[in-house]
């Protein structure tokens, strides 16, 4: 069964204010569109953002339903689900 269409119209904003962020951001390894080890991180790094630098912050139910709505772009894409426990809990190695 397809998604509701307020579920698409929510997941197709989140994704775009996604993939609008990079641009702020310099990157660093990969391209997580394309590799999953850097989408992990992307996304782990997009999270803190969103809890704790986005103007305003956002709830932790708003950035699960972004890191929802992330999953389900990205499996789309053909990358396999989001690490996100693990990726929460990672340090970045320099």
């Amino acid at each position: 069964m397809p998604p509701a269409a307020d579920t698409r119209r929510t997941y197709a904003s989140r994704v775009r204010m996604y993939l609008a962020w990079p641009t702020e951001r310099p990157a660093t390894g990969g391209d997580p569109l394309i590799d999953a080890h850097a989408r992990d991180w992307a996304v782990r790094d997009y999270r803190r953002y969103l809890l704790r630098e986005a103007h305003p912050k956002r709830s932790v139910r708003y950035v699960n339903n972004a890191l929802a709505a992330l999953d389900d772009f990205h499996l789309r894409r053909g990358l396999a689900r989001l690490e996100r426990e693990a990726a929460k809990h990672r340090r970045r190695q320099w």
